[in-house]
């Protein structure tokens, strides 16, 4: 049986340190599984740029100069026809 996390093995004091290891073991096990089971290819939606998971897509939004500004842009757009649209409703 795999537990949910580390801390619920790491404070179970009926395990013994054995048990407690290979239960350790069985879930990095699992969530390794996992990730590589449910991973997928995604896009930068800026430059295009395809990576291998979400986590490299969050890292390069980070990092990248060109597509953080780009995302900033957007983002200032839609904010202006936010409050354009909320202008018109007030008047």
């Amino acid at each position: 049986m795999v537990m949910k996390n580390k801390q619920e093995i790491l404070s179970k004091e009926s395990l013994t340190e054995e048990e407690k290891l290979r239960q350790l073991d069985e879930l990095r096990a699992y969530n390794r599984k996992y990730y590589h089971e449910h991973k997928a290819p995604m896009e930068c939606q800026w430059c295009k740029k395809s990576f291998s998971n979400q986590s490299s897509v969050t890292r390069h939004l980070a990092t990248n100069q060109k597509c953080k500004v780009k995302c900033l842009e957007d983002q200032v757009e839609k904010l202006k026809a936010q409050i354009a649209g909320e202008g018109a409703l007030t008047v």
